[in-house]
């Protein structure tokens, strides 16, 4: 059982400050029985993701180089990167900190490492997660949308929604939002928006150059049929060298996107898991995947709990919501 000991730590460790009031330890002692319950219940709070920017000022007035930072955290600090990452909270949308963050910073791998090939997804809502991936974006490279936005009425999945509780939100989705915030984030990329459902998109539309994909995030119809559809399209169009990233993988309210994951790995596929980050598993092909899996543990070193946890007939290290983009931000100037 957690004390209110436990809550005053909790507070000090994830929020940088004191509780607000004793109403406020009340709540988490009523709600909460064990440690990992309580602080995967502060990880998950709003209050916790707004306090990204506060939580990320820098510690020293100076700065490292360049050169240290990539040295340090895997990452660079390229400006679009980090206006992004910094206003996160500020983008409607469903992706925690740590999944963006390690995702972007994959993408950046990519670029750096000469990994050419567009970026894509089903499912992009209001481009929160994509606008993030597309600051890796190169000349000659092109960042493709795929999402129903205003025709909801054509989304098999708007029953499920609505008794998630998400149905509203989904409702209220515009295409010139979404351009906004691309243009907001990513203002160097190179957009093709696709309207339309992923059911009826070609593999040849995502590859409208002929240059395959590098980095493909799959988040659109969450029931089995139109997930598999979407994570062959995927499999289809990704580059050797591409990352496939499966939203909602271990998601209750969506047991489609697990029942039929578990059964593409189960059958005949080349892509292997990498990772699951918070809410995400990472996948490529097996040519790259212990590429990728030592990227990661460069990039987020603080958010690796397991390595090589069993899924299907293989295994991924597994990531939880650590302090990894907080230290990458506090080593910047604001």
């Amino acid at each position: 059982m957690i004390t209110k000991q436990d809550v005053v730590a909790a507070y000090q460790l994830l929020l940088r400050r004191a509780p607000e009031s004793e109403e406020a330890i009340d709540h988490w002692l009523e709600r909460c029985a064990y440690p990992d319950e309580l602080v995967n219940g502060i990880l998950g709070s709003k209050e916790f993701e707004v306090g990204l920017y506060n939580r990320s000022t820098p510690t020293s007035s100076i700065r490292p180089s360049d050169e240290e930072i990539v040295a340090r955290f895997g990452v660079y600090p390229e400006p679009d990167l980090v206006h992004w990452l910094r206003n996160l909270p500020a983008i409607e949308g469903m992706v925690l900190p740590s999944s963006a963050y390690i995702s972007a910073a994959l993408a950046q791998f990519q670029a750096r490492n000469d990994y050419r090939g567009n970026i894509a997804e089903i499912g992009v809502y209001h481009g929160k997660y994509l606008a993030g991936l597309a600051t890796s974006i190169r000349p000659g490279e092109k960042v493709i949308a795929v999402d129903l936005f205003e025709d909801q009425d054509q989304n098999e999945d708007v029953g499920g929604y609505s008794e998630a509780g998400f149905e509203a939100p989904l409702r209220a989705l515009t295409q010139d939002v979404f351009a906004e915030v691309m243009s907001t984030y990513a203002p160097h990329a190179e957009l093709l928006t696709i309207k339309r459902s992923s059911l009826n998109v070609t593999a040849d539309e995502l590859m409208p150059d002929g240059q395959r994909v590098r980095f493909f995030s799959v988040d659109g119809g969450h029931t089995h049929d139109v997930f598999l559809n979407d994570l062959r399209l995927a499999e289809t169009t990704l580059a050797p060298y591409g990352i496939v990233s499966i939203d909602d993988i271990l998601n209750p309210d969506w047991p489609g996107i697990i029942t039929a994951a578990v059964r593409y790995f189960d059958g005949t596929t080349k892509l292997r898991p990498v990772a699951f980050i918070e809410n995400k598993l990472l996948c490529a092909y097996e040519s790259h995947a212990d590429i990728y899996r030592t990227a990661l543990r460069n990039i987020a070193p603080r958010s690796l709990r397991r390595r090589d946890v069993e899924f299907s007939n293989y295994t991924a290290d597994e990531y939880v919501d650590g302090f990894d983009l907080y230290a990458f931000l506090r080593s910047l100037p604001l």
